[in-house]
């Protein structure tokens, strides 16, 4: 087995572990998994003692192999799309000082209580999530505030609310939001 696959172990004569990188992983599984949190508090302060030394590692590592980890990102914010759509959400409602939040499974949940459809045109276009009192205005980003709406309505409704939401509600035919918690 070539030296690479050793971890670097200055005490020894070699200066290389006796295991190769695999077997002493797979040997420190069990001792990681019973003490996960005197291990990750040891990596926290073992962090916080060598931080620029571990970013100048990761800035290394990300050099040579930033075209895998892009790929694999993008891999995985396909496959996690609504995580990363909530994710953005909760950012820019955190941005503007909004209180509250919800989870993606609140917001899977919400349209499924809707059946897929806008609340608003109550047609079954892709539906994106709407302040019914805008952020801008003071609202919440808690799941009580959001109601599904095709991309259309949500961008014809703006940020109106009160007499200007009713009135824009009657041109659309809808006399009220569908949501109960509104």
């Amino acid at each position: 087995m070539p030296s690479t696959a050793f971890n670097k172990k200055a005490d020894r004569k070699d200066g290389l572990q006796s295991a190769c990188r695999v077997c002493y992983a797979a040997s420190d599984a069990p001792y990681r998994e019973i003490h996960r949190e005197q291990a990750n508090a040891r990596a926290a302060a073992w962090y916080m003692d060598n931080r620029e030394r571990a970013l100048a590692r990761f800035a290394i590592y990300y050099k040579a192999h930033s075209k895998h980890m892009n790929t694999r990102a993008a891999e995985w914010r396909k496959v996690h799309a609504a995580d990363v759509n909530t994710h953005g959400h909760r950012r820019r409602a955190r941005q503007r000082g909004a209180p509250g939040s919800h989870t993606t499974a609140e917001w899977q949940a919400l349209v499924s209580e809707c059946g897929g459809r806008c609340a608003y045109c109550d047609e079954g276009k892709p539906l994106a999530r709407d302040h019914v009192i805008p952020l801008v205005r003071g609202g919440s980003n808690d799941i009580s505030n959001i109601v599904p709406a095709c991309k259309s309505c949500n961008s014809s409704k703006k940020a109106k609310t009160g007499t200007a939401l009713d009135v824009w509600l009657r041109e659309m035919g809808r006399s009220a939001v569908w949501h109960v918690g509104i």
